[in-house]
C-alpha cells in the first residue's frame, strides 16, 4: 500500500505514524491519525525510560504546529527545545555544528563524514514514514519558538521584576481577579525564599498580601527593595481590626526581610532580575546546547581535561590520617594539625583524671559537700560537686 502526505495532511488529525502489529511484531502499512479532540483536556503520556515518551510529546508539538495550534511547553528535562532543530536540506554542514565528536571518533569517522552520515539518515528516516523535506520547511516556517530559561541568559531571561508591577486597571477594579493575582504573587514570592505558608492563615502570607494590596491598589508598583522596606516598616498599622505589632511583631517582619535581602544579594539571583533587552533576537546556540544526550558526554571530556590540564596538591598526616583541602595551604593545614593534636592531648588528660577520681567509690560526707557550678564551654555547662571545707573556706 503506498501512502502521501495527502492521506494524513487533514486539519484536525495528528499524524503519528503506523500502526503497529502485536501478533506479527510487525508495522503496518495502517497510518496513525490521532483526533487532536481528544486532547482537549488533560491527557498523560507513560512508558518505561527508552519508550519513546518525548518523541510523541514532540510529534504531537510538531502536528499542533502543522495545524497552527500554539503551545506553552514546561520542560524541566530540555529535551523539547529541540524542536528548535528543524534542518530541511539535510546537508552535514547543516548538522556539524550539533556533532558529537566523541560519537564520531566511536564510528571511526570525523565530524564532519560523521555528520553527512547522520543528514542522510535523517533524510531517508523521514521517507520511510512518508514525509518529506518541503514538509519539514513548512514547519520551520509556521513555528516561531521562543526560549525561557529560568536563571539563565541562553535564552530571553525570565525576570520576577514584571510580577511585582502594578496590574491594569481593569484587574484592579476587579476584586476577585486582584485578590487571585495578589494570592499567586505571593505564594511564587514565599517559595523563592523557602517559606511554606498558608495564604489564607500564615501571618506571614497575609501580609505580604497587605503590602500588596495597599500598594497596588494606589497603582503604584513594586521592587524587591522596596518591598523588604515595606516588609519592615509597611504603610499600614492594622491588618484587620489587630494592630500590625501585635499580628506579626517587627522581630518577625525583618526575619521575613532579611530572606529576600538575602535573595537579592545572591548571585545566583541575578539573572532572574534581568530584564529583556529591547530588541533582542535569537543567535545561533552551541552545537551542544540543544541536545540532552550529549551533556554525558560533555561532562566526561571536561572531566578528562581537568585530569590532564589541572594539578592539585594535597597534603597528609599519617599520623592522624588526615588530608588537606583542595585549596587548604600547608600553613593551614599544619594550624588544623595542631589543633587535632591539642584536642587528642586533652582527651587523654581527661582520661588520666577520670581513672584517679573513681566518683564510684568515694564517700563524701553530705552535709560538707556544697554544689558548685562552673561553665565548662559556651557549647556545654556542666555541674561539678566538689567537696567544701567549713574551717578553712576552701574547695579541696
Amino acid at each position: 500500500m503506498s501512502n502521501s502526505v495527502n492521506d494524513y495532511e487533514t486539519l484536525g488529525f495528528f499524524y503519528l505514524g503506523k500502526d503497529y502489529d502485536i501478533k506479527t511484531r510487525e508495522v503496518t502499512d495502517k497510518l496513525t491519525l490521532y483526533d487532536s479532540k481528544n486532547l482537549v483536556t488533560h491527557s498523560v503520556v507513560l512508558g518505561m525510560t527508552g519508550s519513546g515518551k518525548t518523541g510523541l510529546c514532540m510529534g504531537l508539538l510538531e502536528e499542533a504546529a502543522m495545524d497552527h495550534i500554539p503551545a506553552i511547553v514546561i520542560d524541566p528535562k530540555g529535551d523539547i527545545a529541540n524542536l528548535m532543530l528543524t534542518l530541511p536540506d539535510f546537508k552535514g554542514s547543516d548538522f556539524r555544528p550539533w556533532i558529537n565528536g566523541g560519537d564520531a571518533r566511536k564510528k571511526g569517522s570525523s565530524p564532519d563524514e560523521y555528520a553527512e552520515k547522520t543528514a542522510k539518515r535523517w533524510g531517508k528516516g523521514i521517507g520511510t514514514w512518508h514525509q518529506s523535506p518541503d514538509r519539514v520547511r513548512q514547519l520551520q516556517d509556521k513555528i516561531d519558538i521562543h526560549l525561557f530559561p529560568p536563571g539563565s541568559q541562553s535564552g530571553i531571561p525570565v525576570s520576577i521584576l514584571s510580577s511585582l508591577d502594578a496590574p491594569p486597571f481593569e484587574v484592579i477594579d476587579d476584586g476577585e481577579l486582584l485578590g487571585e493575582r495578589i494570592e499567586s504573587t505571593v505564594s511564587s514570592l514565599l517559595s523563592l525564599v523557602r517559606v511554606n505558608a498558608d495564604p489564607i492563615q500564615s501571618p506571614v502570607a497575609i501580609l505580604l498580601s497587605s503590602i500588596f494590596q495597599h500598594v497596588w491598589t494606589a497603582e503604584q508598583s513594586l521592587t524587591l527593595e522596596s518591598l523588604i522596606r515595606n516588609i519592615q516598616r509597611p504603610s499600614f498599622d492594622k491588618i484587620g481590626v489587630i494592630d500590625l505589632e501585635s499580628f506579626l511583631p517587627a522581630k518577625e517582619r525583618q526575619k521575613l526581610a532579611l530572606k529576600f535581602n538575602s535573595l537579592l544579594a545572591s548571585l545566583s539571583f541575578s539573572t532572574w532580575l534581568d530584564e529583556p533587552r529591547k530588541g533582542a533576537g535569537f543567535d545561533e546556540l552551541a552545537g551542544y546546547a540543544m541536545n540532552a544526550d550529549n551533556y554525558k558526554a560533555v561532562g566526561k571530556d571536561c572531566a578528562d581535561w581537568i585530569y590532564r590540564n589541572e594539578r592539585v596538591t594535597h597534603f597528609q598526616s599519617p599520623l592522624y590520617q588526615e588530608y588537606s583541602k583542595p585549596d587548604q595551604s600547608a600553613g593551614d593545614f599544619r594550624a588544623r594539625l595542631m589543633v587535632k593534636g591539642r584536642e587528642a592531648e586533652l582527651a587523654e588528660e581527661i582520661a588520666e583524671l577520670e581513672a584517679k577520681s573513681d566518683v564510684n567509690n568515694t564517700e563524701l560526707d553530705t552535709e560538707k559537700v556544697k554544689p558548685y557550678k562552673k561553665d565548662i564551654d559556651v557549647n556545654s555547662v556542666s555541674l561539678i560537686w566538689l567537696p567544701y571545707n567549713e574551717d578553712e573556706k576552701v574547695a579541696c
